[in-house]
């Protein structure tokens, strides 16, 4: 009996030894993962005729002088209307609004002066008027025939803000027979506005 006891008890005991030998590992990890972040910053560009805007300025003003103006040589009763075409001004604008190429005048009037005479601004440029106008078949113009100049912003085109844009203007001028001779001028405004910039993407 007693060694029937014994042997029973040294199985019951390698059975236990057996079993905590041969237990499998459940649900082991193979793999770990993380994440990291790629960024970059791209800067706002603004510029009118390669003259940027910097410093967070809002509305600056820049003299062009003659670059994006015109220059006549004209007889009485007279006319040009084609010397001064395809004037280019370039845009820089990668905001990804539409943007707008006004141009305006800063002589009360809108005439070329020269003293007490004028050459009045008026679409009906031509031999026999004194006149000038100017006109741009930029997208979105609103001057693509002559058209005269006022002290409300006239648009010349639009762009979607995509990068850079050039817009094209065209100036002419005409006099009558009896326009006095002297040295005419009057100065413009070309502003490039962005839109509903504060409308987020």
């Amino acid at each position: 009996m007693k060694k029937s006891a014994l042997l029973a008890v040294s199985a019951l005991s390698l059975g236990v030894v057996g079993l905590a030998t041969f237990a499998p590992v459940v649900n082991a990890a193979t793999t770990a993962t993380g994440t990291a972040t790629v960024a970059a910053t791209v800067n706002q560009e603004l510029a009118i005729g390669g003259q940027p805007i910097t410093g967070g300025q809002d509305n600056p003003t820049t003299a062009f002088g003659t670059a994006f103006g015109a220059t006549f040589d004209l007889d009485a009763n007279d006319e040009d209307l084609t010397s001064q075409n395809g004037k280019e001004i370039t845009i820089k604008n990668n905001s990804g609004h539409d943007g707008a190429l006004t141009v305006s005048s800063q002589n009360p009037d809108m005439a070329l002066a020269a003293g007490g005479d004028t050459i009045p601004a008026n679409a009906s440029v031509g031999t026999g008027t004194s006149a000038w106008a100017i006109k741009s078949d930029n997208a979105g113009s609103q001057a693509t025939s002559w058209t005269a100049v006022s002290s409300s912003p006239l648009t010349l085109g639009t762009d979607a803000g995509n990068g850079s844009a050039t817009y094209t203007v065209d100036y002419a001028a005409s006099t009558d027979a009896t326009q006095v001779a002297g040295a005419y001028s009057t100065t413009v405004t070309y502003t490039y506005t962005i839109q509903d910039l504060s409308a987020a993407d």
